[in-house]
């Protein structure tokens, strides 16, 4: 039985479900090849090359961004993981950003439960920018 085998011995004409379960054997039959199975490894392996060519183009384009922008990038991505697209909705205060002695408007983050401004540092040559809360 256990030899892919069909046993019809013990088989009764009343039992339909148990003549399926014993005709249907658990692996493709000797010498049929199995297009469905392979088809499908292929597809996931196409889809893994292609994750990996995606993670490849974005570790390439990151090497090449200044540690400010990395920083503000890691920042944008704590955020999204953090609140997920509702973040867009947190933005409510206007801050300033002070680089190399220029100001430039932008927009805060803010939590309303906590009620607290987020600050945050960045290092870019060696200057560090703040981010400043003005209400």
């Amino acid at each position: 039985m256990d030899d892919g085998e069909y046993n019809f011995s013990s088989m009764s004409l009343t039992s339909k479900p148990s003549m399926e379960k014993l005709m249907s054997p658990k692996s493709p039959l000797p010498g049929f090849v199995d297009f469905h199975g392979k088809r499908k490894q292929m597809v996931k392996i196409q889809v893994l090359e292609r994750e990996i060519g995606l993670l490849q183009e974005e570790l390439t384009s990151l090497e090449g961004l200044q540690p400010a922008s990395r920083c503000c990038k890691e920042v944008n991505s704590l955020l999204h993981i953090l609140f997920g697209y509702v973040w867009i909705h947190l933005l409510r205060w206007t801050i300033l950003i002070v680089f190399h002695g220029y100001v430039a408007p932008a927009v805060a983050f803010f939590i309303r439960k906590l009620q607290n401004v987020v600050v945050v540092h960045a290092v870019h040559h060696q200057t560090p920018n703040v981010l400043v809360a003005a209400a």
